[in-house]
C-alpha cells in the first residue's frame, strides 16, 4: 500500500488530509503529473532520435570507409585505416556529448518541474511538500501524489 511507504508520522497526516481533499487538489494534482509525463516522453523522443541519426551517421561512415578501404593500396591503405579510426572515434565523441547534454537538459526539465510540483502542492496544504532534492524525501512525495491520484 502506498500509505505504507511514508514515514508513520508523514503517514498520519496524509492519510488525515486525503479523507478531507478538496477535489481541486486531486486536479491540480493531475495536470502536474500530466506535465511530468510530456516531459518524459519529450525526453524519450529525442533521445531516441538522437539515437537513430547516430546509427545511421555510422552506417553511413561505415559505407564510406568501406569505399576508402577497398580503393587504397600499399602504404596508402594504412593511413586510410588510421584515418577511419579517428573519425569513427569523433563520431563517437561527439555521439557522447550530445547525449550527456541532452540528459543535462533533460534532468534540469524535470529538476523545474519538480520545483514547480512541489511548491504547488506545498500552496494547496498537502503534507509532505517542501522544496528538497533528497531521493527518501522525493519518493515520498511521489508517493503522496500517487495517493492523490
Amino acid at each position: 500500500h502506498l500509505l505504507d511507504e511514508l514515514e508513520p508520522t508523514l503517514r498520519m497526516e496524509v492519510a488525515k488530509f486525503l479523507d478531507g481533499m478538496p477535489p481541486a487538489v486531486r486536479e491540480i494534482a493531475a495536470h502536474l503529473a500530466e506535465i511530468k509525463s510530456c516531459v518524459m516522453s519529450e525526453y524519450d523522443s529525442q533521445r531516441q532520435a538522437l539515437e537513430i541519426k547516430h546509427d545511421l551517421a555510422r552506417r553511413r561512415m561505415g559505407e564510406m570507409h568501406e569505399g576508402r578501404l577497398r580503393e587504397a593500396y600499399g602504404p596508402e591503405r594504412h593511413a586510410v585505416m588510421m584515418q577511419n579510426q579517428m573519425q569513427r572515434e569523433q563520431l563517437e565523441r561527439e555521439y557522447v556529448s550530445a547525449r550527456d547534454g541532452l540528459e543535462r537538459q533533460h534532468f534540469d526539465n524535470l529538476g523545474r518541474h519538480i520545483a514547480v510540483e512541489q511548491d504547488t502542492m506545498k500552496r494547496t496544504n498537502v503534507p509532505g511538500f517542501y522544496e528538497t532534492t533528497m531521493p527518501r524525501e522525493l519518493d515520498q512525495q511521489d508517493a503522496i501524489m500517487r495517493l492523490i491520484l
